[in-house]
């Protein structure tokens, strides 16, 4: 009997690790995903005045667009553990990518030190209704 309490207590310790680190990547990737979402949505504020002024179509200032994606994504709480950050705009679109390294409990035990999460968003400039 006290060999299979002891078992038990092992499985049991090994599953909460591993619940631990599933939340663990579900929470950064939530969150990785928030902050890549509003710096694409803050990119797209970045309108060209001048063109929407002669009345052409809304279009980015694709200067301007990606420095404030930039800010946006300097301004969250866990900017400094963002691995990459690759922000790209075009006139139509404005695209920005993050990865973000998690640090796993129980993988670690078998050599593995953690995963790279990733998030992607876009944004577009549009007319307000």
């Amino acid at each position: 009997m006290v060999i299979w309490t002891m078992g038990l207590a092992v499985v049991l310790f090994a599953v909460i690790y591993l619940v631990t680190d599933a939340w663990r990547l579900i929470a950064t990737d939530r969150a990785l995903s928030a902050a890549v979402d509003a710096a694409a949505a803050a990119g797209a504020n970045s309108i060209d005045e001048d063109a929407f002024r002669a009345g052409a179509t809304v279009r980015l200032d694709p200067g301007q667009a990606e420095t404030l994606a930039r800010q946006s994504l300097a301004e969250q709480p866990d900017a400094d553990l963002f691995v990459d950050v690759a922000i790209s705009a075009t006139p139509d679109r404005i695209t920005v990518a993050a990865d973000r390294s998690v640090q796993l409990l129980l993988l670690r035990f078998i050599g593995e030190s953690g995963r790279l999460v990733h998030a992607e968003g876009q944004s577009t400039p549009r007319r307000s209704p």
